[in-house]
């Protein structure tokens, strides 16, 4: 600690997020051997010490929160187990400390003679706040004049108004204006912690109606308040609120830890916030898709010894039953019916706001049981229809639910969507336009229509990959939801002409787009000025995913005695006839002419290398059959075209860090660059072998040779001598193409839970605009690399396109070696028109 004694504040909270991200990637690569919570105690600490630093100010929490959580959902292998960890073993263990306050009353009833005098004073304050209002900024002084009387009646039509608001989907400026005037009302009340517990609502309301960055905004405004008021965890429960509510499970799960935390140092709550704490765990357990029975027992038995109010009850039960619901837990459907065979009366005596939650949920487990199942709830569910007289508050749940107006909705989230910020947020903010999309092909398929279907590809084959990230200079912002609707958006995918002008292939090249539908995959073909659909039918997507897609290419096989012998034509012929039999029930149409062909893959398939989908006419694999390219997506072909021309004399730059500890010990990395010396040289090859250059390699083509592993998707990180190097950016700069001699680094990986995102180097640098990347899907044998990589450049350099120099390159080893492991290894990437400027 010495060391860093005359470092500022700020650079030791700095040094504590660096040390943090360090163990967690560690714990990462520890985790796939010890499957135990072992492996926590070394990363579990530090970030006890981060949190515990972030309680104490909201300066502080500004500096360490959202680093903490982009890391730990970078680590997703890891980061929602810690946090599940930390909270199921921490808290709730000491429960009867706990000291449980009584409820001050925060609503009171408004005279009827007093009802037009109470509007009138709530439109005359709320016609004096500007037009945006920042509700950190709002003065005591805007009701200063009121009457302490006065001050409680209109406190409680503020608080009715939203909580009004609270089941549907939609919102409006009223709702935003009505918690604004709270403030100031509740502090003269001498009731700050009321307006958090309305804030909850309007996050809640804000994010259910998909206005997601509205209500992180609004939650930052309310952590900011929270210190200012010395309550901090009402502000971290506004914020758990807020991200689980977005389906954001690890900023719901970190949020959520703090909280705890002060909790229980503070060891005193009233009744009513421990059932806002205990009803939030429940839905932030439900966002992170926790499902241990046992935990969830103990919860609720400490839950029933409290004596909740009926509508506390009945949520508190509605959100385990959605626990339920989410896991398609079997035998659901008569564990709610004796639920409600017991508490169905007091239900309805709640009236439609109580009712429209289980009619929503209801509705969702006649979807999924069968009719058999669901006849114990048929009498519930009519009774509930019923009790919602205006079905217009429901019907954007209904339309979700039962799969109507999906093109419209679809456009709708595009909407609300622009206003998500950052990638890491916009992961998960997208995950029900991914669920809308997903449906959407099934309509888009049967109905043949383009448009619809290449909108769901937007974020089918993950939107991510282009999204833009806007700095955001104040800490949080005023919300005014868009009033937009989707008949203003206007998109280029709704014309056939729109999509050929901005995709611009040539000749007879054919841009593919394959989707999974919930019903099937299929397929969507564009070649010139005709297009067709195709149903490939239901695969099995967990068969597939346990094929040998990855197998490393070898020369040699071992004799009896475990000597090595080199391998034989049979045995390769033998490689590509196994393979071939395990992709046979997947197979996709291609137009038959011997052009080239661009794929734009949903995410589940992003998987699947895109040179072994076997071709339904021909009966080849694709890759052998015709110049291939994966473009990831319609947004990054239209992008990708642009002005991605290489120069006459362009710079080339190569690095393989073996002139330095630890690479001078890494055999396999010196065998590899002793084989490319030579031409290296010869080719004009600026050469790097230092473990970081002195600056990043910026060349237009760039070519990175180290190790990678299996996790390269999610770690992003080389390896040299068995160690990682983590800091890739100093040794990755930019450039037009970029070529990865990593093993692995062209495999990409879907995030778990509602994560949208797939994970790859491969997205990193498109990210970075490359116009294009070719990179291994799995191992990358060392006798392969310079007689592909001289191919490569020979076809390169004769002005081909560089999906056509990549064909010829594979083309080339597969006359060497007929084992797919050899000649499909190497994957384009991007743009397939990349090549020499004439």
């Amino acid at each position: 600690m010495e060391h860093y004694s005359n470092i500022s504040i700020k650079d030791s909270i700095q040094i504590k997020l660096v040390n943090f991200q360090t163990a967690l990637k560690d714990c990462e690569a520890s985790i796939r051997y010890n499957k135990d919570n072992s492996v926590f105690k070394t990363v579990l600490p530090l970030l006890d010490n981060l949190l515990y630093a972030a309680e104490k100010s909201y300066t502080s929490n500004r500096k360490i929160i959202q680093n903490i959580i982009g890391y730990l959902t970078d680590s997703t292998s890891v980061g929602k187990s810690l946090l599940l960890y930390r909270l199921c073993t921490r808290f709730f263990t000491n429960q009867e400390v706990l000291c449980v306050l009584e409820t001050p009353d925060y609503m009171v009833e408004i005279p009827e003679d007093k009802k037009e005098l109470t509007t009138e004073l709530y439109k005359s304050i709320l016609q004096s706040f500007p037009q945006k209002v920042d509700i950190t900024q709002i003065s005591e002084m805007a009701v200063a004049h009121l009457g302490e009387e006065e001050s409680m009646w209109l406190q409680s039509l503020c608080g009715r108004y939203i909580a009004n608001y609270g089941t549907i989907l939609g919102i409006d400026e009223q709702s935003v204006f009505s918690c604004s005037i709270l403030r100031p009302l509740t502090i003269r009340n001498k009731q700050r912690e009321y307006f958090f517990y309305v804030m909850t609502q309007l996050v809640s309301c804000l994010s259910r109606s998909h206005y997601y960055q509205e209500a992180r905004d609004y939650a930052e405004s309310a952590i900011l308040l929270g210190f200012e008021d010395n309550i901090e965890e009402y502000g971290f429960l506004v914020a758990t609120r807020a991200y689980t509510s977005n389906n954001d499970a690890i900023a719901g799960l970190v949020y959520y830890n703090m909280l705890m935390d002060i909790i229980h140092q503070k060891n005193s709550v009233t009744k009513k916030f421990l059932f806002e704490v205990l009803w939030q765990q429940v839905m932030t357990l439900r966002t992170s898709s926790f499902f241990k029975q046992d935990y969830y027992k103990l919860l609720s038995d400490f839950f029933d010894k409290h004596n909740f109010c009926d509508y506390d009850y009945d949520s508190f039960y509605h959100s385990l039953f959605g626990i339920g619901l989410l896991n398609k837990e079997r035998g659901l459907p008569v564990k709610i019916a004796i639920y409600l065979q017991d508490r169905f009366e007091k239900i309805k005596e709640q009236g439609e706001h109580g009712a429209i939650p289980w009619f929503i949920s209801l509705l969702q487990i006649f979807q999924i049981y069968s009719r058999e199942e669901t006849m114990p709830l048929q009498d519930y569910m009519e009774v509930l229809e019923k009790a919602i007289p205006d079905k217009t508050k429901v019907q954007k749940y209904t339309n979700t639910i039962l799969k109507t107006n999906l093109s419209r909705l679809l456009k709708e989230e595009v909407i609300r969507l622009s206003s998500t910020r950052y990638l890491h947020n916009f992961n998960t903010d997208s995950w029900f336009a991914s669920l809308l999309a997903h449906h959407l092909l099934d309509q888009a398929y049967e109905n043949k229509n383009f448009a619809d279907f290449v909108m769901a590809m937007i974020f089918r084959s993950d939107f991510g990959f282009i999204f833009p990230e806007r700095q955001c200079l104040g800490m949080k912002a005023p919300v005014t939801p868009s009033k937009s609707t989707s008949d203003d958006v206007h998109i280029l995918y709704e014309s056939i002409d729109g999509i050929r002008t901005g995709i611009q292939t040539l000749g007879l090249d054919e841009m593919l787009w394959i989707g999974n539908g919930a019903n099937s995959i299929y397929g969507f073909s564009m070649v010139k000025d005709t297009y067709s659909f195709e149903n490939y039918g239901r695969w099995n997507l967990e068969q597939l995913g346990k094929a040998k897609l990855f197998e490393p290419f070898t020369t040699q096989t071992y004799d009896l005695n475990g000597s090595p012998i080199l391998k034989v034509e049979e045995e390769y012929e033998a490689e590509y006839n196994n393979l071939y039999k395990q992709m046979l029930p997947f197979k996709i149409a291609v137009y038959s002419e011997k052009c080239n062909i661009f794929l734009a893959k949903d995410k589940d398939l992003a998987f699947v290398p895109h040179h072994l989908f076997i071709d339904n006419n021909s009966g080849m694999f694709i890759g052998e059959l015709k110049p291939s390219s994966n473009v990831l997506s319609t947004e990054i072909m239209f992008a990708s075209l642009q002005d991605k021309m290489l120069n006459m004399n362009y710079s080339k730059s190569f690095w393989c860090p073996i002139g330095e500890s630890p690479g001078t010990n890494d055999f396999a990395l010196q065998m590899q660059y002793s084989k490319l010396e030579e031409w290296l040289n010869s080719s004009s090859f600026k050469i790097y072998n230092q473990t970081y250059p002195e600056n990043a390699l910026s060349s237009e083509v760039n070519v990175i040779c180290a190790h990678g592993g299996s996790e390269i998707s999610n770690e992003q990180c080389f390896y040299v001598d068995n160690q990682p190097i983590r800091d890739i950016d100093k040794i990755v700069g930019n450039g037009k193409l970029l070529i990865l001699l990593t093993c692995h680094s062209g495999s990409m990986k879907e995030n778990g839970g509602y994560d949208a995102s797939i994970h790859s180097l491969i997205k990193k640098y498109i990210r970075k605009e490359y116009a294009c990347i070719i990179a291994p899907m799995w191992s990358l044998s060392v006798d392969l690399t310079l007689p592909w990589l001289q191919k490569f450049f020979q076809e390169l350099d004769t002005g081909k396109f560089i999906c056509e120099a990549v064909f010829t390159a594979n083309m080339h080893i597969k006359s060497l070696y007929k084992s797919p492991y050899a000649w499909a290894c190497m994957h384009l990437f991007g743009n397939p028109y990349l090549k020499i400027s004439e």
